[in-house]
């Protein structure tokens, strides 16, 4: 597995590296990235969400933000860790399968980092008493209000969640680990409110790759993205995730 060293890159930057490294995948075997985001505060909004969700909020109106390939809620990238993996489809597993090892992973290395946590077991986290009376709950805009099957919880809070992307050849799946509540989103909390302490980045995103890479029995090549695949993920910002059509598309 290609192992790609913490960097901080622009939102359209982040999404346009994890589309290509999606695609490169068919071919060259899985990548993971840990990393961060440079413009932060920034908001990532997911492929079916409309940008009105973003755009009617008077606190976010003014903040960057861009769609991702993948469905789910938005994301205030703010206090958080991003993760992407790649994989050839003949190593992916099925879809919730896949959701749940990674997500068993990473709260394994939480667990050894001294942070109880555990996986959502409810499906679509709709309440059995709602589903029986025919009622359901709006959508909510934020990923971390939404109670995903196999989320990674603390305390009863999700703090990680995620979303796939496939196609005949790989499979791009990507998420947020919430290290923090922002500001801007003060609703949702993270792992500092919720154990009292916030872990050092550098060893959460060690313990984070080992666990993912043990998960599915890889080995770890750390490394730094060749400079034609930043190329061609600088060629899709500027055809595709750095434009108004795109973001604003919905």
């Amino acid at each position: 597995m290609h192992f790609f060293e913490h960097q901080d890159l622009t939102g359209p930057m982040n999404m346009a590296l994890d589309e290509v490294l999606w695609h490169a995948a068919a071919e060259d075997g899985p990548y993971l990235r840990i990393y961060g985001w440079c413009d932060r505060p920034s908001i990532s909004l997911g492929y079916f969400q409309s940008c009105r969700e973003v755009l009617d909020r008077p606190a976010w109106r003014h903040l960057p933000f861009v769609r991702r390939v993948t469905g789910g809620g938005a994301l205030v990238h703010d206090r958080d860790m991003t993760y992407a993996l790649t994989l050839p489809a003949r190593l992916a597993p099925p879809t919730r399968s896949l959701y749940e090892r990674v997500h068993r992973a990473v709260a394994a290395a939480l667990r050894a980092m001294g942070v109880p946590c555990e996986l959502a077991r409810g499906g679509t986290g709709e309440p059995t008493a709602r589903r029986a009376a025919g009622v359901s709950r709006p959508v909510e805009t934020l990923c971390f209000q939404r109670n995903d099957r196999f989320a990674v919880c603390v305390k009863g809070f999700k703090v990680l969640g995620s979303a796939q992307r496939r196609d005949s050849a790989s499979v791009l799946i990507h998420g947020s680990l919430l290290l923090a509540a922002s500001a801007l989103a003060p609703e949702v909390v993270g792992l500092v409110e919720l154990v009292g302490q916030e872990s050092e980045p550098r060893r959460l995103r060690a313990a984070v790759t080992d666990a993912i890479a043990a998960e599915f029995d890889l080995q770890i090549q750390p490394a730094h993205p060749p400079g034609e695949l930043l190329d061609d993920a600088r060629r899709l910002v500027e055809a595709k995730y750095g434009k108004r059509e795109w973001n604003q598309s919905k």
